[in-house]
């Protein structure tokens, strides 16, 4: 005799009056209100963060979709992406909060343009918006008395939100959280309420738009609908279950297919070197992490790197089994009733589209991915809370869970000060991932953007030495030791930056510009060359002018001259007209080196390099008299210089001005210029 297939019951609709009746001791108003706070306090200490070097610059100052409102603005913002990630509402967000900025050096795209108090405090208030909404989902689809209160207070204080609510960068998650989280609470009411089907199918199909143009995670809001549809108990194997999501999974193709694209335009999808099976077990492993770090957020970190070739721990292979066993556990669960199920349908449908199977970016796990997922796992969390609560020894299971709370709470305000500054940043991976190259470069980065030089320097060594193949490391090492006039260090750094990787022209330009700096121009050239040749992202009169200057060192003047010509005609900087006088001045040319400073003054007037050098071009013809008139002007603009003093000195002795010539010289070398020593003792006596 067969037996019936037994069914698990359906999730119970609850009337908002029950609800909130069911919470003993407050309302449910209240403890909402308590959680939301309790969320703000948490994260409260990211308000006075700074920018960290982890994608915030190319989010935001070097973000060129980031520009003042416009039609064209929101054209190119809604059509382009950022860093290869479609979002255009978040840099919606950016472009309303930069309109607050104290804009300190205009038309530049530099830090001291953006302040970050503004964009942190808009990413904690949009998560504690998004925590309400998990509220109103949670008691909507059946959680009452302490354990919607707990669900909703883990949901906004658990430490793996930190990177989703501390980051800039991350703004599109608790954007896209508060969106999609309201989507579902409409669509729920769609389902629950069939006399206003209309008016909530069309506010699901908008919210869910909105969250779309937030972040691409959001593909999965159908596949999320299907849940509440299983928890609410309906036959999914009706047609038209399936054909009311037509048009949402219609959406989530099209944004999916966009956001491929775009990533592939930024080259987010390069292969990671893994074989498949790899793949499939850095995918295993990290979701059986993200349900480890949701009962023990330990071991948090900004970056997860992939293991080394070869290296993979022995745990990754376990990964698989414990999963295994995890699925058998909610299998059997169903028996009993839909909670379980569903909570780990929903986790996993929002989880699964960011599992490393394609490698995508450096990382193959990141915290910020829970963001929605963990509203299931938080689900079940709740109704058994429930449960416990309602027994004899239901205080004691308050207590404990106020001690969770606390807990977690100290962890997450705790880990908020990681994403203080970037060192702060990096110094907390290295510790985690000691063995990680890319970690330490960021964090000589982060250093070297602190001025911190030295400390910069030692990082990028231990990169080095992590991995001597690390380009990045090699190549900021040199831009570190020519920033500190290190120079034959920076020219050795840069030589083994492009032997690591030759066909990067930043490495030869680096080089290039360094050897000019020790006078080795002829190396210089042929680097400059080199680095054009590989096709060095730069304007080409900043290539010309470069080249030009270098040909200048190396008193091939004509061929200076042309190169400075092709760049003038492109754009006439008065720096190029300078260089360019400097050239002719080189060739014994000195009226045309006058033409070429004049031009200059027309651009800058306040070029007192050009001025000094019009002086010292008037002297050499023996026109002192001017020569003095250029240098006085020179002096005027910056008082502080002290060759011109000394030029001046010399002009004025030439023209019979001794006793004006030894003032200068006085004066010169009262400001530190030791050769005015020299023509005091021998003219001044």
């Amino acid at each position: 005799m067969s037996k019936k297939k037994k069914t698990a019951p359906a999730a119970t609709p609850r009337t908002a009056s029950s609800v909130v009746s069911a919470l003993p001791g407050i309302s449910a108003k209240t403890g909402l209100m308590l959680c939301l706070l309790l969320t703000f306090l948490v994260f409260a200490n990211t308000l006075g963060a700074g920018f960290v070097n982890w994608d915030d610059h190319g989010y935001l100052w070097l973000n060129p979709l980031v520009q003042p409102l416009s039609g064209q603005a929101i054209s190119a913002m809604f059509t382009g992406h950022t860093c290869g990630n479609y979002s255009p509402l978040v840099v919606l967000t950016y472009c309303i909060e930069h309109a607050f900025d104290p804009v300190v050096q205009p038309g530049m795209q530099v830090a001291d343009n953006f302040s970050p108090f503004l964009y942190h405090l808009n990413n904690v208030l949009l998560h504690v918006a998004t925590t309400a909404a998990a509220f109103f989902l949670f008691r909507a689809i059946g959680l009452r008395s302490w354990g919607l209160v707990l669900a909703t207070a883990l949901f906004g204080i658990h430490p793996m939100r930190v990177e989703s609510v501390a980051w800039v960068t991350e703004r599109k998650d608790v954007l896209y959280g508060v969106f999609y989280l309201s989507a579902l609470l409409t669509y729920w009411k769609y389902i629950q309420q069939p006399e206003q089907k209309s008016k909530w199918y069309l506010l699901t199909l908008g919210l869910g738009l909105l969250s779309l143009f937030s972040k691409i995670q959001a593909v999965s809001l159908p596949l999320s609908m299907l849940t509440l549809d299983y928890l609410a108990g309906r036959d999914l194997k009706k047609i038209s279950v399936w054909v009311e999501k037509a048009p949402f999974f219609a959406l989530s193709l099209v944004f999916g297919l966009v956001g491929l694209h775009f990533l592939d335009v930024a080259e987010g999808l390069k292969d990671t070197g893994y074989p498949m099976l790899d793949r499939f077990f850095f995918a295993a492993w990290s979701l059986f992490m993200y349900l480890v770090k949701f009962v023990a957020p330990t071991g948090l970190s900004a970056y997860y790197p992939y293991p080394k070739v070869g290296q993979i721990p022995a745990t990754y292979y376990i990964a698989p089994l414990a999963l295994a066993a995890i699925i058998w556990w909610v299998a059997r669960s169903v028996r009993k009733d839909r909670i379980i199920a569903f909570g780990f349908l929903f986790f996993l449908v929002n989880i699964m589209f960011v599992l490393q199977f394609k490698g995508a970016g450096k990382a193959f796990m990141a915290d910020r991915f829970t963001y929605t997922p963990y509203f299931g796992l938080l689900f079940i969390v709740g109704h058994y809370f429930t449960g416990l609560v309602e027994k004899p020894s239901g205080k004691g299971w308050i207590w404990a869970a106020g001690a969770v709370v606390l807990l977690f709470s100290a962890l997450t305000f705790m880990q908020n000060r990681h994403w203080q500054n970037s060192p702060a940043l990096w110094e907390n991976v290295t510790a985690k991932f000691p063995q990680d190259a890319l970690s330490w470069t960021n964090k000589g980065l982060a250093y070297f953007d602190a001025n911190n030089n030295e400390k910069a320097i030692q990082c990028y060594e231990q990169a080095l030495k992590i991995d001597p193949t690390t380009y990045d490391a090699a190549h900021n090492l040199g831009v570190t030791y020519n920033k500190m006039k290190r120079y034959p260090e920076a020219v050795q750094a840069f030589g083994r930056a492009t032997q690591i990787k030759p066909e990067s022209p930043e490495a030869w330009w680096g080089r290039a510009q360094t050897r000019t700096k020790i006078n080795d121009y002829a190396a210089a050239i042929a680097d400059f060359e080199k680095g054009i040749s590989l096709g060095m992202k730069r304007p080409k009169h900043e290539l010309n002018a470069a080249l030009a200057g270098a040909y200048a060192g190396n008193r091939q003047f004509d061929k200076a001259i042309s190169l400075f010509d092709a760049a003038i005609s492109e754009q006439p900087l008065a720096d190029y007209f300078y260089q360019k006088g400097n050239a002719l001045a080189g060739m014994g040319n000195m009226p045309g080196a006058i033409e070429q400073y004049d031009l200059a003054l027309q651009k800058d007037p306040k070029l007192t390099e050009a001025l000094n050098n019009k002086g010292n071009a008037f002297a050499a013809q023996g026109r002192f008299p001017e020569a003095i008139a250029a240098f006085g002007q020179a002096i005027a603009i910056k008082p502080e210089a002290s060759d011109v003093y000394f030029n001046r000195g010399m002009a004025r002795r030439a023209s019979g001005d001794q006793a004006g010539a030894c003032a200068d010289w006085q004066k010169s070398l009262g400001m530190g210029y030791v050769q005015a020593q020299v023509v005091l003792q021998q003219y001044c006596n």
